[in-house]
């Protein structure tokens, strides 16, 4: 065997191998969210249980999507260890079914991220997520009574702007954009 294709073997199969140690990776880290990071995912349930116990319409914005974001995490290091795993094995043992399944996978999910790119730019997704964020900064109050709408609002963007350490959804700016009542009297953002 030649030196060129020693090096394609190995460079293959080490690439290989890194993918699937970050595959596990991911796998581990969707785990461990699942599992002992139960108040962000908690955060959303609230949220939304405040929300329609206050009567506020959140029919366009669904926040079951955010509390799924571990399994998907889990699903895509599995996959992606098997797949990583198909061309370790492939390249070291030199099996042309493996490397040749290992391709036809490689293809696959090389075509579906293009389609799923031009999916996601060519519709208005971006603004399907921050359009009802910015609409419901407007409803946020510092002086809220406890037990109301408003102060549901308070509870859920503070916990937030919390857990997340930010502040608004593009940035502070969207705060004044919105007129929120916050920081009372002489308060600027």
């Amino acid at each position: 065997m030649g030196c060129c294709q020693n090096l394609v073997k190995y460079s293959l199969f080490l690439t290989n191998f890194l993918v699937f140690v970050l595959g596990l990776v991911t796998l581990g880290f969707g785990i461990w969210v699942l599992v002992d990071k139960p108040g962000f995912l908690d955060l959303f349930d609230n949220a939304q249980s405040v929300l329609d116990q206050q009567g506020v319409d959140i029919s366009g914005f669904d926040l079951g999507i955010y509390a799924g974001a571990p399994i998907i995490l889990i699903v895509a290091g599995v996959i992606t260890s098997i797949i990583a795993f198909l061309g370790c094995c492939g390249a070291i043992k030199e099996n042309k079914c493996m490397l040749i399944s290992y391709f036809v996978i490689i293809l696959a999910v090389f075509i579906g991220c293009i389609v799923g790119a031009v999916l996601v730019y060519q519709g208005k997704f971006d603004e399907q997520i921050k359009t009802p964020l910015k609409d419901s900064i407007k409803y946020y109050k510092d002086d809220a009574k406890s037990g109301s709408k408003e102060d549901a609002y308070k509870q859920v963007w503070n916990t937030i702007q919390e857990e997340l350490k930010c502040c608004g959804v593009s940035g502070v700016s969207d705060w004044a954009q919105a007129g929120a009542n916050v920081g009372g009297a002489g308060w600027t953002v």
